[in-house]
């Protein structure tokens, strides 16, 4: 029976691993891709900073983020676009968000990348950024815990429990 919870547990810790490296691999594919996209010049729609709290054991922590809307033309037609770059989520920095922000607003005109098959897909900062790893590297650390757990839990039930025992006792 408690072979079964064990399953349970690590098919959830799965199922999350492999969602966060799928979506860090689709971030990355994109980030790569927008490299060789297209540009156009671009105008500022409208912007603002969200801020968000995360609380921990440890204290809160407080992330800002830049929402942007900009709208570019693609052979006569008139898009409207809100990533700056693929993967980008923010920072705990309140001063380089608002720079960040201040910067687009006061900025008349700026480059649109576009993939050229999906106009309406765009970036204003094309390629790949360090915190679409992050996801990567949540997914990889919850795969090996539920490759270890699944493991531990295999020798008990069905194997080797003098082998998980020496290895627990060295």
């Amino acid at each position: 029976m408690n072979y079964l919870i064990a399953i349970g547990f690590i098919s959830v810790f799965l199922l999350i691993a492999m969602a966060c490296v799928i979506y860090s691999m689709r971030q990355l594919i994109t980030g790569w891709r927008s490299l060789k996209w297209s540009s156009v010049p671009g105008v500022f729609v409208d912007g603002r900073i969200e801020k968000t709290e995360h609380r921990s054991k440890n204290g809160n922590k407080t992330f800002y983020e830049v929402c942007v809307a900009y709208k570019y033309k693609v052979a006569g037609q008139t898009f409207r676009g809100n990533v700056i770059t693929p993967g980008y989520a923010g920072t705990t920095d309140l001063e380089e968000e608002t720079r960040l922000l201040e910067w687009l607003q006061s900025t008349p005109s700026f480059q649109v990348f576009h993939d050229p098959l999906h106009p309406e897909k765009s970036v204003l900062v094309p390629g790949i950024d360090r915190g679409m790893f992050t996801y990567m590297l949540v997914g990889v650390i919850l795969l090996l815990a539920a490759i270890g757990i699944g493991t531990s839990n295999y020798l008990l039930n069905f194997g080797e429990s003098d082998l998980l025992q020496s290895i627990v006792t060295r």
